[in-house]
């Protein structure tokens, strides 16, 4: 499941020519959808409180969506 704000940016074409596929695991759904629906009820969440706490004056993606 990751980390809090863990991102990565490749910024080239050549950085993404460079990347490769080392191999996979399937998470099982019956383990982990629970825990990925509530990871993602949490981050609303505390995204909805951050929101309505920030001055934002001009418009935003966020309006958009």
């Amino acid at each position: 499941m990751g980390d809090w704000g863990v991102q990565v940016c490749l910024k080239s074409a050549k950085a993404f020519g460079s990347i490769n596929l080392v191999g996979y695991t399937e998470a099982a759904s019956d383990i982990y959808y629970k825990d990925a629906l509530g990871r993602n009820q949490i981050a609303g969440d505390l995204y909805r409180q951050l929101d309505g706490k920030v001055l934002r004056e001009g418009k935003f993606i966020t309006d958009l969506m």
